[in-house]
């Protein structure tokens, strides 16, 4: 009976293919290709602000632009070359260009060798910086960024708090 019982459970060990052990390993799965992401639409702020500077990008008497207008995220910039060595009274021609072409709230500062001007239209404010040289300018640049005054709050994950 005991030659029986062995010969039973050797068959059931032949039969089944052994004893199972850690080296199987599973087959590998076929990779899966991620879908297509949508592309992006712009933020609205940024949309904003492209619309905003094509209809109130100003015209500067007698300037002459060093580079187009560029938009980064929610900001452009642009650069001019303007004829003149004194910051200060090239930042006051350049605000009097933006009042005439509707901006608002204009402020000036500085002194003869850096200056600054700003102003606001339709949620867009325009800082422009005056000073330094270029090797294609012969007088000052002006550097401008256009910026909205539109604040993006992405979405809070749950549990997080504002800080």
């Amino acid at each position: 009976m005991r030659a029986f019982a062995i010969a039973v459970i050797a068959t059931t060990i032949a039969v089944s293919g052994g004893c199972k052990t850690d080296d199987a390993k599973p087959a590998p799965k076929p990779p899966t290709q991620p879908a297509p992401k949508a592309p992006a639409s712009p933020p609205p702020a940024r949309a904003e602000l492209v619309d905003t500077v094509l209809l109130r990008e100003p015209t500067f008497v007698g300037a002459t632009p060093l580079a187009k207008l560029k938009v980064i995220d929610e900001r452009a910039h642009q650069s001019w070359c303007v004829p003149g060595s004194d910051a200060l009274a090239i930042a006051t021609n350049l605000a009097t260009s933006l009042e005439a072409a509707g901006w608002q709230q204009i402020k000036t500062r500085g002194t003869s060798d850096r200056a600054a001007t700003s102003g606001d239209a339709d949620g867009v404010t325009l800082s422009i910086t005056v000073g330094g040289r270029d090797a294609t300018c012969t007088g000052l640049v002006a550097t401008g960024v256009y910026t909205t005054q539109t604040i993006i709050v992405p979405p809070l994950e749950d549990g997080e708090r504002i800080r």
